[in-house]
């Protein structure tokens, strides 16, 4: 019987423009999973940069398949806008769904905002909303936008 080596912790860092492809691809896959209801169309690679514009990133990268040409593979980033301390955009590239690369990066986020922080999410996105639930966010805001119904959670 084969021993499985445990699974790796994603490592943190500041985003860098060299990650920028690698991000606005992530940006998309992670929408086209996470919001099926949306024409495919609905978000292009060209939408990243006006969606982190002014923002704080951080990257999540785990180990790259042997084939890959670089040792880590960007798995994921977290921009806050920080005046605000608001959570804007967290997005894991769905084949590492699962592997923590979400959660490290949230806490990434709180640790920049000294604990405290906020985000909305697609009321419809409910496995979006579960995840922050289960990591101790609670919904204090219901709203409407052009794209649907919206929760703000707050931490």
């Amino acid at each position: 019987m084969a021993i499985r080596p445990a699974p790796a912790s994603p490592r943190l860092r500041g985003y860098d423009p060299h990650d920028r492809d690698a991000c606005a691809r992530i940006f998309v896959a992670a929408q086209r999973v996470a919001f099926p209801w949306e024409p495919a169309d609905a978000v292009r690679l060209s939408d990243f940069d006006r969606a982190i514009e002014g923002e704080r990133l951080w990257v999540a990268e785990l180990p790259a398949p042997a084939s890959s040409l670089t040792p880590w593979a960007i798995a994921g980033f977290v921009a806050v806008f920080m005046p605000d301390r608001f959570v804007h955009s967290l997005f894991v590239e769905p084949v590492f769904h699962g592997r923590g690369v979400g959660s490290a990066l949230l806490e990434q986020a709180l640790r920049a905002t000294a604990g405290s922080a906020s985000l909305k999410c697609d009321e419809r996105n409910r496995k979006a909303c579960f995840f922050y639930e289960r990591r101790g966010w609670r919904a204090c805001e219901w709203g409407w936008a052009p794209s649907g119904p919206w929760i703000r959670f707050s931490r």
